[in-house]
This record gives C-alpha cells, structure tokens and sequence, in this order.
C-alpha cells in the first residue's frame, strides 16, 4: 500500500506533494521516494526500484537528507523509511521540511 504525502517547510513557503511507496497492482516495479536530484538540487520523486537511477539521486530515505532526529521514522513502506520532521528543504536548505500524510492508496 502506498501513501500520499505533502512536504511543507516550517523555515519557507517549499510545498510539494508526492507518492511513497507503490500500490496493490505495481508495488513489485514501482516504488516511488521522495528525493533531491544530485545535478539540479530539485525535489523529485523516482521509482525506487529502478537501480540504475541510484546514482542520480540522494533518497530522503537515506541518513543524509535527515536531521537531528533520525530515528523519527513516521512513515515506512517495507524497507525504506521517511522521517516527519527535521527533513531537508531543497529550498531554504535547512532541516525543517516536515512530512505530513494526506491518505493512503491500494
């Protein structure tokens, strides 16, 4: 099952909406993650699942895109899990981009 989430930056007016995780039907190829895109810094959200693609991106699954409170694991699909607050902002490029659930899919 996969969830709809809002990124909203508690330090700037950063907004965006993105898919983590896949559905009942695609969940086997497709895992979409939040994630800054190396070459332009940009708020993306790739297909996990797609290997190759690793080296393109930095995950907001990954230590380096957490603050201080990487143990605040407030969302989670199998392996991979999103902090709620204390995220980085593409943006303003603090740790203050918070994850907030707007509902799940199947």
């Amino acid at each position: 099952m996969g969830e709809t989430i809002k990124a909203k930056c508690e330090n700037c007016d950063f907004t965006k909406k993105f898919d983590f995780g896949g559905g009942m039907m695609d969940f086997t190829f497709n895992s979409p993650v939040p994630a800054i895109e190396i070459k332009t810094g940009r708020f993306k959200n790739p297909n996990y699942k797609k290997v190759e693609d690793h080296s393109k991106y930095y995950f907001y699954s990954d230590d380096k895109l957490k603050g201080d409170n990487q143990n605040d694991h407030g969302f989670q699909n199998c392996d991979l899990e999103l902090n709620s607050k204390g995220n980085y902002c593409p943006s303003c490029k603090t740790f203050q981009l918070e994850f907030i659930s707007i509902g799940l899919f199947d």
